[in-house]
């Protein structure tokens, strides 16, 4: 009987550390379009904030004459399920923004992931600290990460309420 005991102990730790997996369990990241995001579950609220959002006319006007004589990129992630006001409120004008501007779909990519730690494609070059996140990037470098400045600038001065047209024309005039 002892050793039927052993024996079992012995597979039982065995089916223990086998059953152990040091796989990565960390989700990716995932790459939306504007239709695709509209159906996406967690995202119910986009369209409606879209909707609300009026971008300052002049000021979109001036970021298609500047964007016409230079070819930025942008990259988005954010949280599908975050009541936040960066995701249900900056986000939505962002878009609202780029779209006005008459940004193309092939220079944005917009990704949607739980923490700022999942894996996306270009993790190499883009430092997600917060959710939402929006980058330009000119020439695969870089140039801002549009949310970080504003929350910066807040940090410096609590008064700083920028629409998001005013900011996102300032970074791309540099």
């Amino acid at each position: 009987m002892k050793i039927n005991y052993k024996l079992f102990l012995y597979i039982l730790i065995g089916v223990f550390l086998s059953s152990c997996d040091s796989t990565n369990t960390e989700r990716d990241a995932s790459l939306l379009t504007i239709e695709k995001l509209r159906f996406t579950p967690g995202y119910e609220w986009y369209d409606v904030e879209f909707q609300k959002y009026t971008p300052n006319k002049a000021t979109i006007s001036q970021i298609k004459t500047i964007l016409s004589n230079k070819d930025f990129n942008y990259y988005i992630f954010v949280n599908p399920s975050c009541a936040c006001t960066g995701t249900q409120k900056q986000f939505p004008s962002i878009m609202k923004v780029l779209i006005e501007a008459g940004v193309t779909e092939n220079k944005l990519e917009i990704y949607s992931m739980l923490k700022t730690t999942n894996n996306h494609p270009h993790k190499n070059k883009l430092k997600v600290n917060e959710l939402p996140s929006f980058f330009i990037v000119k020439d695969s470098i870089p140039i801002s990460s549009v949310l970080d400045t504003l929350a910066i600038r807040k940090a410096t001065n609590p008064n700083y309420d920028p629409l998001i047209e005013d900011l996102f024309l300032e970074l791309i005039s540099k």
